[in-house]
């Protein structure tokens, strides 16, 4: 290296020097793997707000929060920090400021990976790809002034070759790693395989990429994807192929020592910096790889193996800070346990597992990422319910679907008039931890007693988030009611019938009155069989619905078909069966189940216990409103605005909106006082956004005309009935966490207590006759047995063809 070169690089180990020295407790904490102290350090030292962080800083305490999963803080964190570095004109400032390109890259990484982890997979694509694009576009070197790149000029003295190549391989990992999952999760397989092979030819091997670990991160990714396809012995092979070393995975050990033995000498590697052994600073890097060798050893079946490393891993201190590596390794124990034929074990494991995981939910701050989080760890539900129905324990299988599914609705319903209750997030933030921290220490105890008093610590630090938060605590934990209560609330007469799962861990509940029954079913190609139904549906002039319906009844209904000996069902459905028409699946003797059954759908169970039954106190009848105005005529419905005419011709004390009067503003402000409301209008569902799912209505200089799902949780009804009698306004995204976010939901949660809308377009004559024989039937009928008379009557005097008749169904009371 020159003289010239070396005066260069001077300013930079003199900020390296620096850094080390003014590193925090906080950073230190973050940088040993123990996130969740870093984040009270955070709490203590910044009393917890973002804007007295420098870059590195915020960065640090948003990888702090992503891993710990505490999602509605690290997107806080995350909206803090990229507003930082946009004012420094897209620059990220380190130890020197970053390219624009590469400071993106360095963000959107992070961020890729959080909206994976809550089931946003279109914005962890969108992110993703555009990672993928910046590193082969663009140059990636770290730093953007002469100063800096001196660092980088260490190349051309031939200790790396082209720095900059490694660094646009590196960025890639992340990416192709979060693309591979996100395909596989969409049953995408051909197409997560492609992104698979991009990964596995990245090379990890050089200077820079072995000084963060990133050889262990692409194995993670490899393996995690592998996972995902269940491809388990390909997975197995990743995790114990060799690693990607190479000179710089020496020569950072070489450093670390040096600076162990001088600790004012700094360090830093991809941004970390601090004065800490090796081991330390890779712990991140290494762990997760580690607890996926042994779910593989585990899947190949490596027993002995698997139960060694899931034990080691349960004993290290620092699985603290890693809330999902936590869940998953006692999820992992509890699979050995029951591979082993130690079932009450197993139980012990799994239970522990989903105490975990549900405390985590706190963390994600809005009901769409909510649902998804829980979704990406269905499995652990999924065993412990499967292990429990194999054990005759019914009830408490049941109890686990309930907690499996997802619950937002009724965490929403239980604590809805306490929500405007002010928050000490500093607070909440200690108890959290707190309650962490006890429900960790839970897990190494090994003494009952200790056990006991642990579990009450964390008890009371719920219990007081619970005073200070209800609407906090309702994503820490749920109270489901007993199963007594639930059977109580059962009408007399009726048949509870709930699905929980998939593929061979599909599993229906019968419940009534008297008892609850379950049996595993065949849920292989459940979702296929259910996309080749509906897609029949729209060949009305043909029969080539019936075969695909008779095989979902024999796989569905068949198996318990003893056990309904009741005239009215409840469904609570899972999965892809919230997109299937019940009402219209054929039995062995070729007759629709609508001829036998009254038929409801619920979101969960646990919702019987907060329907209230029929409102009081509103001071209209119906608000009808008819083919709103959207500003263009092929939007227009006149069979629709004939509906609302009709019906509005035979209600008195009713209100009738058409055209521009059927506003936004004025159903906001006015649908409080109605008893039943009737919206004949379009309506569209938004599959990768579904809190956008929208009524159209007219606009007006205050609204835009789309009266969103997410507007819905600031509305307030008093509605015994809600119709949607639109195009697929029943519609909701299965999320991985299985519960449907759309309009029905939201109307519930605004205060209906049951809705009618549609699983699919409608037409307009037979709707609107469908609608208004519905209501006449009121007058002598339930809901439930209204909607049956009346779809019946479409199918008996207009077209037989379940695709007129049998689109609409009913949620929520009766």
């Amino acid at each position: 290296m020159s003289m010239s070169a070396f005066k260069r690089f001077l300013p930079v180990l003199a900020l390296f020097a620096l850094s080390a020295c003014v590193t925090s407790k906080m950073d230190q904490a973050m940088y040993r793997g123990e996130f969740a102290k870093s984040l009270q350090f955070f709490e203590q030292e910044h009393k917890g707000k973002f804007d007295s962080l420098t870059h590195q800083q915020n960065y640090n305490v948003c990888m702090s929060f992503l891993n710990v999963k505490r999602f509605g803080r690290f997107f806080q964190c995350y909206e803090a920090l990229d507003a930082k570095v946009k004012a420094n004109n897209g620059k990220f400032q380190a130890v020197g400021n970053m390219t624009p390109e590469r400071s993106e890259v360095q963000l959107k990484d992070l961020r890729t990976q959080a909206y994976l982890e809550i089931g946003e997979f279109e914005k962890a694509s969108e992110d993703a790809l555009r990672i993928i694009k910046l590193s082969q576009e663009s140059n990636l070197s770290s730093f953007d002034n002469e100063a800096f790149r001196a660092f980088e000029y260490i190349a051309s003295w031939g200790m790396v070759a082209s720095m900059e190549s490694e660094h646009a391989e590196l960025a890639r990992v992340t990416p192709y790693g979060v693309l591979t999952i996100v395909e596989a999760r969409s049953g995408n397989e051909k197409k997560a395989r492609e992104w698979m092979a991009k990964l596995e030819k990245l090379s990890t091997g050089g200077m820079m990429s072995s000084f963060a670990g990133f050889g262990p991160k692409k194995q993670s990714w490899l393996a995690k994807g592998a996972f995902v396809l269940k491809d388990y012995q390909k997975a197995y092979d990743v995790m114990t192929g060799p690693e990607e070393v190479g000179l710089g995975g020496a020569f950072a050990k070489g450093l670390m020592g040096f600076a162990m033995a001088f600790p004012t000498t700094p360090v830093v590697m991809m941004g970390m910096t601090g004065r800490v052994d090796y081991d330390d600073l890779t712990f991140f890097a290494r762990f997760e790889p580690k607890f996926i060798l042994h779910r593989s050893q585990l899947e190949v079946g490596k027993i002995a193996d698997a139960k060694k490393g899931y034990d080691e891993i349960l004993a290290e201190p620092r699985v603290q800070g890693f809330g999902s590596v936590l869940f998953m390794a006692l999820h992992g124990r509890g699979r050995v346990a029951e591979k082993e034929s130690n079932r009450t074990l197993a139980i012990d494991y799994y239970t522990r597992a989903v105490d975990i995981l549900e405390a985590q939910r706190a963390s994600i701050g809005n009901e769409k990422g909510r649902i998804g989080f829980v979704g990406n760890k269905q499995d652990v539900y999924q065993d412990i319910i499967v292990l429990l129905v194999r054990m005759g324990r019914f009830g408490e299988a049941l109890e686990y679907a309930e907690r499996g599914k997802a619950r937002a609705l009724v965490d929403l319903l239980a604590t809805k008039d306490k929500f405007k209750t002010t928050v000490d997030t500093a607070r909440i933030e200690r108890l959290l931890h707190d309650m962490d921290q006890a429900n960790f220490a839970t897990i190494r105890s090994a003494k009952n007693t200790e056990v006991a008093s642990l579990r009450s610590r964390a008890d009371q630090a719920r219990q007081q988030i619970k005073t200070l938060a209800p609407q906090v605590a309702s994503l820490i934990s749920v109270d489901i009611p007993p199963l007594s209560e639930i059977q109580a609330k059962l009408p007399p007469g009726d048949t509870l019938v709930e699905f929980f799962g998939s593929g061979d861990g599909l599993i229906v509940f019968t419940v009534t009155r008297d008892g609850v029954f379950a049996k595993q079913l065949n849920g292989n190609g459940l979702e296929t069989l259910i996309r080749s139904y509906r897609n029949s549906m729209y060949i009305f002039r043909s029969d080539a619905h019936k075969g695909t319906s008779r095989t979902l009844y024999q796989r569905l209904f068949e198996p318990i078909a003893g056990k309904l000996r009741t005239r009215k069902l409840t469904i609570v459905p899972h999965g892809a069966l919230h997109y299937l028409p019940f009402s219209a699946l054929l039995d062995n003797s070729d007759k629709p189940l609508i001829e036998r059954f009254s038929i409801r759908v619920l979101p969960s169970a646990a919702v019987l216990t907060f329907l209230k039954g029929k409102r009081t106190g509103q001071t209209r009848d119906m608000l009808l409103l008819g083919n709103p105005d959207l500003g263009d005529p092929k939007y227009d419905l006149p069979g629709a605005q004939k509906e609302a005419r009709a019906i509005f011709s035979k209600r008195q004390g009713s209100m009738l909106l058409e055209r521009k009067q059927a506003n936004e503003t004025t159903v906001k402000s006015v649908a409080g006082g109605f008893k039943y409301l009737h919206f004949a209008s379009h309506g569209v569902f938004q599959p990768d956004d579904p809190l956008s799912s929208a009524l159209l209505l007219s606009k007006d200089d205050r609204n835009d005309g789309r009266l969103t799902a997410a507007e819905l949780y600031d509305i307030n009804l008093n509605a015994d009935l809600v119709a949607l009698s639109a195009c697929e306004t029943g519609l909701g995204a299965i999320t991985q966490g299985d519960d449907v976010v759309g309009l029905t939901r939201g109307f519930l949660f605004a205060g209906a207590n049951s809705i009618v809308a549609s699983l699919w377009k409608v037409s307009d004559e037979p709707t609107s006759l469908l609608m208004q024989w519905f209501y006449g039937n009121l007058a002598t009928m339930d809901k439930r047995e209204a909607l049956r008379a009346a779809q019946l009557r479409v199918r008996d005097t207009i077209n037989a063809h379940p695709f007129f008749w049998a689109a609409f169904q009913i949620t929520g009371g009766i």
